[in-house]
């Protein structure tokens, strides 16, 4: 199983915080953002992991190798980062993934050790994360569910009409190979400053592919987009 974590972005929400590092290299106590994912990663024997970057590239891959000795890792650079979106990112990942199922995460995301097993737990599924309790907040991704399956996926969706959605998915290898299909077609377009999911909600919609809700409660999974994010963040993580 091959596994994806999305690090292209500019991190602009963090201010200062990321003026020098990219943000999963934020601090949350005695650990990074991304040396947490990692360790979290390992527990799972997930160890084939590709990585893209954006901004301080350098400092992203040297420090990421001095924390993952045990990890097969590949890195990808968008140097396009400032202009496009993460869709970019994930198409520059096409020719690295071949018949592997895949795990595919951004890289603020910060999750508890629970949030893995659900995630994994069924297999012969492609899903993602949901949370049917919590209402989401207005930055944060939204999904439309039928019948257990997701079938859009956006920031704009009304509260009212969506739940949580965290973008952490297990996708099987034929489903990926479709999303991957549909982002290609969007970057030939040139569509390259949307979100990835833009490319995947038409084949939600029509069926092409079923992603099951993997549902999470009490669980905390959160991106990490603002300082005050990163706050509650280590408030939790020193409980």
């Amino acid at each position: 199983m091959k596994v994806i974590i999305l690090n292209s972005g500019e991190g602009k929400r963090m201010g200062d915080l990321t003026d020098y590092k990219p943000k999963c290299m934020v601090n949350l106590n005695e650990d990074t953002i991304l040396s947490r994912q990692l360790k979290q990663l390992r527990k799972h024997d997930l160890t084939d992991i590709i990585i893209t970057t954006g901004p301080h590239e350098r400092k992203l891959v040297k420090y990421t190798k001095k924390n993952s000795e045990d990890i097969d890792l590949e890195f990808v650079n968008n140097e396009k980062y400032a202009e496009t979106n993460y869709i970019y990112s994930l198409y520059l990942t096409k020719d690295l993934v071949y018949n592997e199922d895949v795990v595919l995460m951004h890289g603020d995301l910060f999750f508890e050790d629970e949030i893995m097993d659900i995630l994994l737990k069924n297999q012969d599924k492609s899903c993602g994360l949901i949370n049917e309790v919590v209402s989401p907040p207005e930055k944060d991704f939204k999904a439309i569910i039928s019948d257990g399956f997701v079938k859009k996926i956006g920031v704009d969706i009304e509260k009212d009409k969506g739940v949580l959605f965290q973008p952490f998915y297990f996708l099987k290898n034929t489903d990926f190979k479709k999303w991957m299909f549909s982002i290609e077609e969007f970057v030939d377009e040139g569509k390259t400053n949307v979100y990835a999911e833009d490319a995947l909600n038409p084949l939600l919609e029509n069926g092409k592919i079923n992603l099951k809700g993997a549902k999470f409660k009490d669980e905390l999974c959160m991106e990490i987009d603002t300082p005050e994010d990163l706050k509650t963040a280590k408030s939790v993580f020193n409980r």
